[in-house]
């Protein structure tokens, strides 16, 4: 019966209402849901009287005949000599709670509906757990004030339960939820549970798999820049296939402490990747508008796609923690000893940008 409408609720009279009382409300609410009277009012506000004007009517369609009335009124005791347990509050909630630690709170039970017989409260007896109860009133054992015990588990960050409470068979509930605050020492505990796995846990076939790996897509991109004259396709697969068995195969070798120097490394060797993959686009993309890429526009295209789906790639990488973004002062100044270093090994073509530096410094000195 959820779907029962109260009718006498609708015209807002009580079931002893007489048939008099139940026209005179009946044109009352006509009087005021009319559409004459709405015409001013926005489209939703004239849309609602339209479906309460609907409800009206089919209340008093009913109501208005005594055989129908009889009918209707037998459903309408019937429910409402129901219990209806009503609790407050409905939601509870526990945040930032420590591992290990236990909280306490309280809801209240109330029946809004007919007599009961009994009342059940089971104990969940899990995280949380019935502590105690007892009644707020002298002359009834409603309403019941109920407390609860929440008891944080030292593993997982999230918990839900949900409490039932029964009269006879109607049934409320009430939702409790429990989050962990997760402190630095609890992070760098969980972190050192992780890593103290001794190192045979990385295995011989994961490292012979990263091997095996680096070697073959190396050997590809041999290839593939012997064929179009150009190293960048063997770079590419290099550096994919190095981060690629790192993130897949030797991530212990990141996260542990002792091998801090190697993490360290790789942090810097992303940072890189990244800076030599924009360089990559804006030089292949000045080349493919002046069509001067090596051998043909369709080998500079896909080399181009290549590069923006490894950058693509690579910036998800980096997004997905944030230890793997480490500050850009590093590499930026790792970038720059480099750049020094070919250009005065006469690496081309930073020799040249470094000679016509030095020319426009001395004409500007002796100007």
């Amino acid at each position: 019966m959820d779907d029962f409408i109260d009718y006498y609720a609708i015209l807002g009279v009580t079931n002893k209402a007489t048939t008099e009382e139940i026209k005179r409300a009946y044109r009352d609410k006509c009087f005021i849901l009319h559409d004459d009277r709405m015409q001013t009012a926005p489209e939703s506000a004239r849309k609602r009287a339209h479906e309460e004007l609907k409800l009206v009517n089919r209340a008093y369609d009913v109501l208005k005949d005594a055989r129908k009335r009889k009918d209707y009124d037998a459903q309408w005791i019937a429910l409402k000599d129901k219990p209806k347990p009503v609790v407050e509050p409905r939601n509870i909630q526990f945040g930032n709670v420590k591992p290990g630690e236990t909280r306490t709170a309280s809801f209240v039970v109330r029946n809004d509906g007919g007599p009961y017989r009994t009342i059940s409260i089971p104990n969940p007896g899990t995280w949380v757990t019935l502590a105690e109860w007892h009644s707020v009133s002298t002359s009834d054992e409603l309403p019941l004030k109920v407390s609860i015990r929440a008891e944080a588990p030292t593993k997982g960050k999230k918990f839900s339960e949900i409490i039932t409470v029964k009269l006879d068979d109607e049934k409320a509930h009430v939702a409790v939820s429990l989050s962990i605050k997760r402190g630095p020492h609890s992070i760098a505990k969980e972190i050192e549970e992780q890593i103290s796995k001794p190192l045979s846990h990385v295995g011989k076939n994961k490292r012979l798999c990263s091997l095996l790996f680096v070697f073959a897509l190396s050997l590809v991109g041999l290839g593939i820049s012997a064929h179009i004259g150009s190293f960048i396709p063997f770079w590419l697969l290099l550096s994919f296939s190095v981060i690629f068995s790192v993130e897949k195969w030797l991530s212990y070798y990141i996260y542990a402490r002792k091998y801090k120097i190697v993490g360290k490394i790789y942090r810097l060797v992303l940072n890189l990747s990244v800076l030599s993959l924009l360089g990559l686009l804006i030089s292949s993309c000045v080349l493919l508008f002046t069509q001067q890429f090596l051998q043909s526009p369709l080998i500079g295209s896909f080399l181009f796609l290549t590069e923006l789906i490894a950058l693509i790639w690579l910036s998800r990488v980096v997004s997905r923690n944030s230890w793997r973004q480490p500050s850009m002062k590093l590499t930026v100044f790792c970038v720059i000893c480099l750049f020094l270093v070919f250009s005065f090994a006469g690496v081309q073509p930073m020799a040249h940008y470094k000679d016509v530096a030095i020319a426009k410094i001395a004409n500007f000195v002796s100007d």
